[in-house]
């Protein structure tokens, strides 16, 4: 089952509101998301009760590449990206708690490779199942978009891509982590259909 179809805007991210004519990044590719159902369609059943809405996300959310937020207690990161390895395009949203780490430490995001520290990174942990959680260290608020869209950080790793090259990769390590971390060890459903090998990001 897809879980969804959808776009977004949120806190900084996307052309939340637009007319299509307006957004910048709109392509026939992009996913409409016109109301609250099927912007929580786009969440694993397991994930759907602890979804809190923002009052600074509107509709339609005109996704092209992924929106998050966190909920106002901080405890919550939410996430809904457009996965880019399914032709025609697929939305996915997953609820994350966050874990503080120590601020005086430096950590490089596992998506977008910035090296931040002031807890800037944070192990955002997602349910695999209702009893077994799996983390992955990201940037705290998700915000690996303004990373490679923007000057990198004086830490930050280099990579020989374009800045919208480096998006796409934060795409495909998001579409890896919730078909590799959290459907296939929940389902197996996903190994079924995966290649035996897979590409590197």
């Amino acid at each position: 089952m897809r879980y969804g179809c959808a776009t977004g805007k949120v806190v900084r991210f996307g052309c939340l509101g637009l007319e299509q004519s307006r957004c910048p990044w709109y392509t026939e590719d992009m996913i409409k998301i016109s109301s609250e159902a099927e912007l929580l369609s786009t969440f694993r059943p397991i994930d759907r009760e602890e979804v809190i809405l923002t009052d600074k996300i509107t509709f339609p959310i005109l996704l092209t590449d992924y929106v998050a937020w966190v909920e106002p207690s901080g405890h919550r990161v939410y996430l809904v990206f457009q996965d880019p390895s399914e032709r025609g395009g697929a939305a996915w949203g997953v609820v994350f708690k966050r874990s503080q780490g120590p601020g005086d430490t430096m950590q490089m995001c596992q998506w977008c490779h910035s090296v931040r520290g002031g807890r800037s990174v944070s192990l955002l942990t997602a349910a695999v199942t209702p009893k077994n959680r799996i983390g992955v260290h990201v940037c705290s608020d998700l915000s690996c978009k303004d990373k490679v869209l923007g000057l990198p950080g004086v830490n930050d790793l280099r990579e020989p891509y374009s800045r919208f090259e480096k998006l796409f990769k934060v795409l495909y390590r998001m579409s890896d982590f919730v078909r590799y971390s959290l459907l296939e060890r929940n389902s197996g459903a996903v190994r079924q259909a995966a290649k035996s090998t897979r590409p590197v990001h």
